[in-house]
């Protein structure tokens, strides 16, 4: 069994992790009371996507794999999931888009359980929030789209690495299945 460590820095990436729920949550119990802004709301879901890039890199960096690390994709989905809940309360997108990327996304991650689809159903819900985004506030919109850009660019090695790591895995599966 592998002992946990107790060094103060390999909490880190735990704590950006847990930061990052904490203020989805926050951002979803603002919504309805219109206690937010369109322009704060931006921030705080910027600084969210942050932590989400700065949780992985430390903990890669320091070689440690956090406690919270399995509930990641969850996270971020609710942190989409606020986005595209918040898109629909100011109107900037129709109840409707929401309601069909809600139903889709909560039964196709609960049947699949597969961390894939539940970023294919969080990207498309960004899609869908910019798209009406743009007709709503045109600032708010490059914001978001020159944010996604620079995550983008950034991730551009660690995506290489996810997809390295998906041929390796495929590969011993072939291997096992070829074996059996």
């Amino acid at each position: 069994m592998e002992a946990k460590s107790t060094r103060l820095v390999d909490k880190v990436p735990d704590a950006l992790t847990l930061s990052r729920g904490i203020i989805s949550i926050i951002l979803l119990l603002f919504i309805p009371i219109n206690y937010i802004n369109a322009l704060l709301f931006v921030i705080l879901y910027i600084i969210a996507w942050l932590t989400d890039t700065f949780d992985g890199k430390i903990a890669r960096k320091l070689e440690i794999e956090g406690t919270l690390a399995e509930w990641d994709y969850y996270l971020d989905t609710l942190l989409q999931f606020t986005l595209v809940a918040y898109g629909t309360f100011i109107g900037s997108l129709p109840v409707i888009f929401f309601l069909i990327w809600l139903l889709a996304g909560v039964v196709l991650c609960l049947i699949t359980r597969n961390k894939a689809v539940v970023n294919l159903m969080g990207g498309l819900g960004l899609i869908i929030h910019l798209v009406f985004m743009y007709f709503y506030n045109e600032i708010l919109f490059w914001i978001l789209v020159f944010f996604w850009l620079f995550l983008f660019f950034t991730g551009i090695p660690r995506f290489i690495e996810r997809l390295r790591e998906i041929e390796g895995d495929l590969s011993k599966l072939k291997k096992e299945k070829e074996k059996s």
